[in-house]
């Protein structure tokens, strides 16, 4: 039985019409909830079956009022169709065909398979929901209450309420309790204070301990230091704070 099978990716919500034969025959656009996935199926459910077909491959072709489907080549010149809605969005789209009778043949199998279609939605679900006070790190948007992974990645940061689409019956629900949650501090980083004042150049554990009068006599030092010894693949210095006097 052919099926639409919606799935949540960290991308966002989409869904694909599979064929009798598990053959994928159209693919969805990402959608930001799961509500607005399931319009998506019910629109291509409803205008399928009798949206006309512009092939936008042929000379001087009629355009068409939406819905309806467009038949036009990608840049590696095979053949796809994209299906339209009435208010123009493209909600169902299709793989590349080499030759333009099977991309008319997938529509026909959009229109035959799509209005009895079952549809699947165990996959639209995240693995782990955090509830908490989320700092983001985006100006525009810089709190948020909640947050859903997917295979690793950020599905949705937003509302406790946007969040619900996202949590079934497999998914793991954390409750911070209102704590501070931020992305984690993992960069490279350097140790100012630290910058010069022991030579470690090519030697295990600390070399000489160089007694700076400042920070520019730690900059002199590090600068005299490359001077004299060119070419090295890097240069390493540490300071601690109390030489630099």
């Amino acid at each position: 039985m052919s099926k639409f099978s919606a799935k949540l990716t960290w991308a966002g919500f989409s869904f694909n019409l599979v064929a009798d034969n598990n053959e994928i025959i159209a693919t969805s656009q990402v959608y930001t909830s799961k509500g607005a996935c399931l319009k998506g199926i019910e629109s291509v459910q409803a205008n399928a079956p009798w949206a006309p077909v512009e092939d936008q491959t042929a000379k001087d072709f009629e355009h068409l009022e939406n819905p309806k489907f467009e038949v036009y080549t990608d840049k590696e010149d095979k053949f796809r169709f994209r299906l339209k809605a009435e208010n123009g969005e493209i909600i169902a789209a299709s793989q590349g065909y080499k030759a333009k009778a099977s991309c008319l043949n997938g529509i026909e199998s959009v229109r035959k398979n799509a209005p009895w279609a079952e549809i699947v939605a165990e996959d639209i679900f995240a693995d782990l929901v955090v509830f908490g006070n989320i700092y983001t790190e985006d100006a525009k948007h810089p709190k948020a209450e909640a947050a859903a992974i997917v295979d690793g990645r950020f599905a949705y940061v937003g509302s406790a309420e946007g969040v619900q689409d996202f949590i079934g019956k497999n998914t793991e629900v954390l409750h911070c309790e209102g704590k501070f949650i931020m992305p984690g501090i993992i960069d490279s980083h350097v140790h100012v204070t630290m910058g010069a004042g022991y030579d470690v150049i090519g030697v295990t554990g600390f070399g000489e301990v160089i007694v700076c009068e400042g920070k520019q006599g730690a900059l002199d030092f590090i600068a005299d230091y490359i001077r004299k010894h060119p070419g090295e693949d890097r240069y390493r210095f540490m300071l601690d704070k109390k030489f630099l006097r």
